[in-house]
């Protein structure tokens, strides 16, 4: 995995602050070093991500490669797609009563829950492995989302109103999946 933060100190990797921390001398170094404390980062550990499922990973790699400037835009992959793996994420980190998103597809997947930071904290703030951890789980629920995605609603997991709470741009097909689910009725027949 890529490493955000610096294996020494902690301090998020800023490759531009490295000029601005050392203002009095007009040499700059290379941006390999840590700006706080001067390790060399590629000095760090390598670490391996855990693939969940293939199906999902192999998601994740099709997403990631959408985002080079020398692919044509995909319809399977605009902002809308990236909408719903953030707003999926967020209900998987968000602490309701009524919703275990994240334990179900865990259990459907077959891996233990990782510890997450405590608090209120947006997915980009989050460690690289928690990023990792949720992205490997909202990846199993999109490779059939329809599907899955009714059976975490079937299974008590998630309810309505969460999968569309504070989501206003949300693309058209995500609305009229979760609009099956607006009748609590319908979960007790399959």
């Amino acid at each position: 995995m890529l490493l955000d933060r610096c294996s020494r100190c902690g301090v998020a990797v800023a490759v531009h602050r490295i000029d601005m921390v050392r203002l009095e001398t007009l040499e700059t170094g290379l941006i390999s070093y840590c700006y706080a404390c001067g390790f060399d980062l590629r000095d760090a550990p390598k670490v391996e991500p855990i693939s969940y499922d293939f199906q999902a990973s192999t998601l994740l790699y099709r997403a990631s490669r959408m985002l080079g400037t020398y692919n044509l835009p995909c319809s399977e992959w605009n902002l809308g797609r990236y909408a719903v793996m953030h707003q999926l994420c967020r209900i998987m980190t968000a602490k309701y009563k009524h919703v275990h998103l994240r334990e179900f597809v865990l259990a459907q997947v077959g891996f233990q829950d990782i510890p997450l930071t405590a608090g209120h904290i947006s997915f980009a703030m989050r460690p690289i492995e928690e990023r990792h951890h949720l992205a490997q789980l909202t990846a199993w629920l999109l490779v059939d989302i329809e599907l899955r995605l009714t059976a975490a609603w079937r299974a008590r997991a998630v309810r309505y109103n969460v999968l569309l709470k504070d989501f206003t741009d949300r693309p058209k097909w995500y609305s009229e999946i979760v609009g099956n689910f607006e009748n609590w009725r319908d979960q007790f027949h399959p």
